[in-house]
């Protein structure tokens, strides 16, 4: 018997050999998923029930996998991120919510105000004494809801608690159901507590993120959990004017479809995330949309852009938002995009600027490579 080939290197340590991986077992295991889907043994995180264009904008819901949000300060990240929390727990769906700015109380009381209909904020402050009785009231419904606060520790949220949380959500729920997961947010990922005898690490911010991604994929792939990482916008590409919905060129299709002629503008935005986003199952970002003569001074447009999609190609969805939920936009998109047009400068010109300005330079391509052995949780 022969002996298998290898190829010697002596500038690197040896590793073991590649073994051939079998198509017709991963084949097998595809057609399996595929069937166990059809069947509705695996489903997908449903979105709120108002909310029919985002779940046609996920091809049904949040899937196992890696998604991220990205959005500015104020676009609304956590308060969307709540709703869907929300939105997954009524369904049956177990719910593990890391609020890396929120603690476990804050969390609990935006969840009850929301699925009540209540300002959380006065409630938290004490002024709303009506608002704290509806909660006391409902105090048995909510506490059905299988949502489970997770708080940061003082000196971060290491990367490896995205694995542990996942395991003890899984152990505690070990049917195939789903699982959603939500960090929020990316750049209070902290650093990896020291080992015994070992110095404590420095690693920069952009590490610790990359860190984060690789086990949110990892724990993605083991276990059927749909993690979704909150991240915040760069300062480079803060959305200042509301043109970056312009500049993807937001249209609809004659078939009625949300489409993004340049789902490419909204890739890379997060902030020492970007390259994280190409490695992603769903990128999606938070952008302010145009002033419309149907939102009165309370509410405002955002759109939910979903630049990268496995599953679905990229599409797009406008909200309302008054400073602390959502609501389903009940005009025609056609308005949204009229708006947007109109906010287009000339061709061959810039807003404000005369001469024509450089392109952009181009965000980096292909997926990242992220390196396993920098992530060892």
């Amino acid at each position: 018997m022969s002996e298998a080939f290898t190829i010697s290197d002596p500038s690197k340590p040896e590793t073991r050999p590649e073994t051939l991986p079998s198509f017709a077992k991963a084949l097998d295991d595809g057609l399996t998923l595929a069937e166990e889907r059809r069947a509705g043994k695996e489903r997908s995180i449903p979105f709120p029930a108002k909310w029919l264009d985002t779940g046609e904008q996920f091809a049904g819901g949040l899937w196992p996998g890696l998604h991220i949000l990205v959005g500015g300060t104020g676009t609304g990240k956590t308060a969307l991120v709540m709703q869907i929390a929300l939105s997954a727990a009524r369904a049956g769906v177990p719910v593990g919510y890391v609020g890396l700015e929120l603690d476990s109380k804050q969390i609990a009381l935006r969840v009850a105000g929301e699925h009540l209909g209540v300002p959380w904020s006065k409630v938290a402050l004490g002024q709303d004494a009506a608002g704290i009785a509806a909660i006391k009231s409902k105090r048995e419904e909510l506490e059905k809801l299988p949502i489970y606060p997770f708080e940061g520790e003082p000196e971060g949220f290491p990367a490896s608690r995205i694995k542990t949380i996942a395991e003890t959500l899984r152990n505690a729920h070990p049917s195939k159901g789903p699982i959603l997961l939500i960090v929020d947010f990316l750049q209070i990922i902290g650093n990896e507590p020291p080992r015994l005898g070992e110095r404590a690490e420095r690693l920069d911010l952009r590490e610790r993120i990359g860190r984060a991604a690789y086990v949110a994929r990892q724990v993605a792939r083991d276990s059927g959990v749909a993690v979704l990482l909150v991240s915040s916008t760069s300062r480079a590409n803060y959305d200042s004017e509301g043109e970056t919905a312009s500049k993807a060129k937001l249209d609809v299709a004659k078939d009625g479809r949300s489409i993004v002629l340049n789902p490419e503008t909204l890739i890379g935005h997060g902030k020492e995330s970007g390259e994280i986003e190409y490695a992603a199952d769903t990128v999606s970002t938070l952008v302010r949309g145009p002033e419309l003569p149907t939102c009165d001074g309370k509410e405002r447009v955002v759109i939910l852009v979903t630049a990268k999609n496995r599953y679905r190609g990229a599409g797009w969805t406008p909200f309302r938002f008054n400073g602390f939920s959502f609501s389903a936009w009940e005009h025609s998109r056609r308005e949204v995009v009229e708006a947007l047009k109109e906010k287009e400068p000339p061709r061959g010109k810039t807003k404000g600027k005369t001469e024509k300005e450089p392109p952009p330079s181009a965000p980096p391509s292909g997926p990242v490579r992220l390196d396993p052995s920098k992530y060892d949780v």
